[in-house]
């Protein structure tokens, strides 16, 4: 039984910490500082390759909303319209995205095979900055029909 008296003695004769004690509370605090560094570097990437995929959606969902409006106003066989790729490039935020606008006629069967009499064009836009793996594609059909 620890009594008031053995209590105050063991307290009075205790020196403190030792030196291999502080070691090993540097060593575990550092490696949690570590840990902690490069989550923050990992959640820093993240954010920032979130932030470019919003920007190259916003910019394909804008292409491709052009396109249809230019179609509405001008017809199915205006120029714009005419199958083949246009490639742009826009700057935001001092990054490069490039637009890639694809128009195919195609089947109406399937809507993806090409066909060279068809009331119907696949319209796709993929956009694409320095460093990323994939681009960001939206696409969508544009036919002869109001």
């Amino acid at each position: 039984m620890v009594t008031r008296r053995t209590r105050s003695r063991y307290l009075h004769n205790s020196r403190g910490i030792t030196f291999v004690e502080a070691l090993m509370t540097l060593l575990i605090v550092s490696i949690a500082l570590v840990g902690m560094m490069y989550l923050y570097a990992n959640l820093g990437g993240a954010a920032l390759l979130s932030n470019r995929v919003v920007v190259a959606t916003s910019l394909a969902r804008s292409r491709l909303e052009a396109v249809l409006a230019y179609k509405k106003a001008n017809g199915y066989s205006a120029a714009l319209l005419a199958p083949g790729t246009t490639t742009q490039t826009t700057l935001v935020d001092a990054i490069a995205y490039s637009i890639q606008t694809d128009i195919l006629q195609v089947s109406a069967a399937d809507l993806s095979t090409p066909s060279s009499v068809a009331a119907h064009k696949r319209v796709a836009v993929a956009v694409s900055w320095p460093g990323s793996t994939a681009p960001v594609t939206l696409s969508s059909v544009v036919s002869n029909y109001e």
